[in-house]
């Protein structure tokens, strides 16, 4: 995959970051330990395409902005091992959100990419609804929880490790189906925005 400056009007080099669209959304926490997600982990990489694309200050004045505060934390005893490991994922958490700030910005198709995950995401909470009924709910739904007093629901987490996580993952995505139907009332608009309530409303 190239990691170059390319144009938005090749549609085939922008079809390379729809992977990373897809792992972002689905894949993001899968088999990783709660609070580790991938693009985390992928951080350095995306620190190399931004400087790829002109942002090559970013984490020097992210550094700089920070340094007073972590000299008062390391002076009043913050202790240095666990503050330095807490200190690297805000840094990795910073430029992850950086890169995709950058990419919305950049893209001129971000629509088509919001298109293909409400489609694979409504596929997949299809595919949910029936793991639902079979002894394999686990990889999709959680366990009876309590949501107030003597209410207890299963609740639809996808792939993530939370259910309210994957609820703010999908908030983008049922304000633009709403809009898009609110703008133009057209069947295939409400089917859009159907397709992101019904997995809403399951978690």
């Amino acid at each position: 995959m190239s990691l170059i400056r390319v144009n938005p009007d090749d549609a085939w080099r922008m079809d390379l970051y729809l992977p990373f669209v897809l792992v972002y959304f689905f894949f993001n926490s899968l088999f990783l330990p709660m609070g580790l997600l991938y693009t985390t982990a992928l951080s350095p990489l995306f620190y190399f395409w931004l400087l790829r694309q002109g942002r090559r200050w970013i984490v020097a004045r992210l550094l700089l902005l920070l340094a007073p505060f972590v000299f008062f934390h390391l002076r009043n005893g913050a202790q240095a091992k666990q503050y330095a490991v807490s200190f690297a994922l805000a840094v990795a958490i910073y430029i992850s959100a950086y890169t995709i700030y950058v990419f919305v910005n950049w893209n001129q198709r971000l629509s088509d990419y919001f298109l293909r995950v409400v489609v694979v995401n409504f596929a997949l909470s299809l595919i949910g609804i029936v793991l639902y009924y079979t002894p394999w709910d686990e990889a999709m739904w959680r366990r009876p929880e309590a949501v107030s007093e003597g209410i207890r629901l299963i609740r639809f987490q996808m792939f993530t490790y939370e259910p309210s996580y994957y609820c703010t993952l999908l908030a983008p995505f049922v304000l633009w189906t709403f809009f898009r139907f609110a703008q133009r009332t057209e069947p295939r608009n409400l089917a859009l925005f159907l397709m992101t309530v019904i997995p809403l409303l399951m978690s």
